[in-house]
């Protein structure tokens, strides 16, 4: 069952063809709402202002311009957007450091589909815009139990544990 949201949006600037391609396919699967894209930052700016998105996913290495200036630029338009950084895993310490001054996420390239997911569900759940229909992840499953056991009396939990 695919879940769209009409609220909740997210704005590529990956200057990858190939990648941009992949997540335009991917992600109105998996349900979100791509509102714009862009492979450099001259036209990002004012696209995502226009937009409004509330999630921008990064690509660290744009030819126009450095991640720190285009994480600066884009909190200027909304400081309370969500810049999801999307890198090499040999650049670590880097996006470390961008996280430091405010970029919110991260994902490695080579993007894999699961991990893209993971970080998106991380902000459409934070804002509750997708309801939750099924048990989606190991996570969820160890906390619907361990909720059950604690809404449990000390005497029932005893017979709850684990052999």
């Amino acid at each position: 069952m695919q879940i769209v949201s009409n609220k909740y949006k997210i704005f590529l600037v990956e200057n990858s063809i190939f990648i941009r391609n992949k997540l335009m396919e991917l992600l109105p699967e998996l349900g979100f709402e791509i509102v714009g894209m862009a492979g450099s930052s001259k036209y990002a700016f004012k696209y995502i202002a226009e937009t409004r998105p509330e999630v921008v996913m990064l690509d660290m290495h744009l030819p126009d311009i450095s991640t720190e200036e285009a994480i600066r630029g884009l909190l200027s338009i909304n400081p309370n957007l969500a810049i999801v950084l999307m890198g090499p895993l040999s650049d670590l310490k880097e996006v470390m450091h961008h996280m430091q001054r405010g970029a919110s996420d991260y994902i490695p390239k080579p993007l894999i589909d699961n991990q893209v997911e993971y970080v998106l569900r991380k902000y459409e759940f934070s804002h509750g815009i997708r309801p939750v229909s099924k048990i989606e992840t190991i996570a969820q499953i160890y906390s619907i139990f361990l909720n059950d056991i604690l809404e449990q009396s000390p005497r029932d939990r005893k017979s709850t544990r684990l052999n």
